[in-house]
């Protein structure tokens, strides 16, 4: 069986034209993006460890895109990445799409529509917080109500720059306020279905081996699990012994290195002999590695419509809501033709009845 590495990033062209509209100097900002194993598939190949799939997700930087084009930029996105998944299945198992936190209408009905029917598309990726609003935020119920319907996982990811020297401090703190947040919320009991993997949570609640007092609020809710990304093997060994092994899921973050002398070439199998080092038995290191994934993606529902099959419907879709404008037009034009007709015709009898007199 393969390694299933949950969370690594790419760069679709979506964001990169979207992000040159908006003149934003991504580069100086954002160092990180200049990386080539983000958009050179056939380099990322030769980084992935043997035997190894990804599950791939956007890099993300709604905050540089003006608020009315992020659904837009996100749907293309996603897009690409659906077809990234089909042109390269000895690299990809799947594709994490992304919603954007300041337009909810269209991320519940692209969840319902789009996500929900996807080959590709495995779950949905979210910020712990965008322009200022946390996910963790009662006004994001519409979306959490939608996610507990269609059961699709969603990877919480802090908002930190790699390449700052204060990325895990920062991830590791909205990772842990966000947890408070949704345990406030009693969240878990609220949306019981919904798988929520905390993007370097084992990073984040173990950090050098110690149980967070958020781990140990979070060991009874069994819908909440953590991935490895940035994590060394003894904060690996205590996520497994205080949430077990099955809520622990292998995550490099390739090609983003955070310890110094680790290339990004090396990520993945720097992550890999992390777990590999763990203190933790021959069938837990088996189902961080790949088996507590395939769990979890057997409780995914079954797709209703293929790729192309949702292409086409898209295509029926657009065709009956065109004809459907196009009809109400011509219904209006001659409902307009025939009280103009009636005008006039009372006018003629008023004219002929004046005349009578």
């Amino acid at each position: 069986m393969p390694t299933i590495d949950v969370f690594t990033h790419v760069l679709p062209r979506a964001y990169e034209r979207a992000l040159e509209r908006s003149q934003a100097n991504l580069g100086a900002r954002h160092p990180s993006v200049r990386e080539n194993l983000l958009t050179d598939m056939d380099m990322r190949l030769v980084a992935n460890p043997p035997r190894s799939l990804q599950i791939v997700g956007s890099v993300i930087f709604d905050e540089q895109i003006r608020e009315k084009y992020r659904a837009e930029v996100a749907q293309t996105a996603n897009q690409e990445l659906s077809q990234l998944v089909l042109d390269h299945p000895e690299l990809f198992e799947g594709a994490i799409a992304h919603l954007p936190l300041n337009d909810l209408e269209f991320s519940c009905h692209y969840l319902a529509d789009t996500i929900a029917r996807s080959d590709t598309l495995v779950g949905i990726q979210m910020l712990t917080h965008e322009d200022g609003r946390n996910f963790a935020d009662e006004q994001n119920s519409a979306l959490f109500s939608m996610l507990n319907e269609v059961r699709r996982p969603v990877w919480l990811h802090p908002v930190a720059e790699h390449s700052s020297p204060h990325f895990l401090e920062s991830a590791r703190q909205q990772l842990l306020a966000t947890v408070r947040d949704l345990m406030d919320l009693r969240w878990a009991a609220s949306y019981p279905r919904v798988r929520v993997i905390l993007h370097g949570g084992v990073a984040a609640l173990f950090a050098q081996g110690e149980v967070s007092a958020e781990a140990t609020r979070l060991a009874a809710q069994q819908n909440f699990v953590v991935d490895t990304a940035w994590a060394n093997s003894l904060e690996i060994t205590t996520a497994v012994k205080t949430l077990g092994a099955g809520r622990v899921l292998f995550s490099s973050d390739s090609p983003f290195a955070t310890e110094t002398g680790v290339e990004s070439l090396d990520v993945a199998q720097h992550a890999l002999e992390q777990v590999k080092a763990a203190h933790i038995d021959e069938q837990e290191k088996q189902l961080v590695l790949s088996g507590s994934w395939e769990h979890m993606r057997a409780r995914i529902p079954v797709n209703v419509l293929s790729e192309q099959d949702l292409y086409e419907e898209e295509k029926a879709q657009a065709k009956a809501e065109k004809a459907k404008k196009e009809a109400e037009e011509d219904e209006k034009l001659q409902a307009e033709i025939d009280a103009e007709q009636k005008k006039n015709a009372d006018r003629d009898d008023s004219n002929g009845l004046s005349a009578s007199f």
